[in-house]
């Protein structure tokens, strides 16, 4: 047990057998003279035995008040050591998910940031897709414009070849372009 502890012990168990503590009072000596203004101190007379101790109300007494008190305080000091360590669990804790806050952060801005150029990118393949696309249709019109006058060129030959003539099929194309008339004037020549 630490100092405190028996020091409340002794303290509880002299007050408990009637002992009153009171300061020394100094006496000054001169020449040998006790001074008349300042007779000492009375001491205080000890009880004759423990059973001739003044008593107190009735309840426990100052032995079992004192060891009451020192359970209490060995439970009091336990009671700080488990908080102490749980505060030290909770700050060891409280650390981690400090350090993972931080990390979790930086990935997040990390992503953020690869999004957003993954947005960008996205944007750019969309927009040479949709170009893509109206080329290919463009072409396609083209390309069945040409085909009308290779057609077109082809029976033309055949007729002054002297062959039977066929009925003209046309094809149209679905969608009218301003394209379809470059391709037109390329076949027939």
């Amino acid at each position: 047990m630490n100092k405190l502890t028996w020091s409340v012990i002794v303290a509880f168990t002299l007050g408990g057998a009637g002992c009153q503590w009171q300061p020394m009072q100094m006496t000054r000596v001169s020449d040998g003279k006790p001074d008349a203004a300042n007779p000492p101190a009375p001491t205080p007379a000890a009880p004759a035995s423990p059973a001739a101790a003044p008593k107190g109300p009735e309840g426990p007494s100052p032995i079992e008040q004192a060891l009451e008190l020192s359970r209490k305080l060995k439970q009091a000091e336990e009671d700080v050591e488990h908080l102490s360590q749980e505060n030290k669990d909770l700050t060891e804790q409280n650390a981690k998910l400090t350090m993972q806050t931080a990390q979790a952060t930086m990935e997040l801005g990390q992503a953020q940031k690869e999004l957003q150029d993954a947005n960008v990118m996205l944007r750019e393949m969309k927009t040479e897709l949709n170009n893509w696309k109206a080329n290919v249709l463009g072409f396609r019109d083209e390309m069945r414009t040409a085909q009308a006058a290779q057609l077109d060129g082809l029976r033309r030959v055949l007729r002054l070849l002297g062959a039977e003539e066929m009925p003209a099929v046309t094809t149209k194309p679905s969608k009218p372009t301003t394209m379809s008339s470059a391709g037109a004037g390329g076949g027939s020549k």
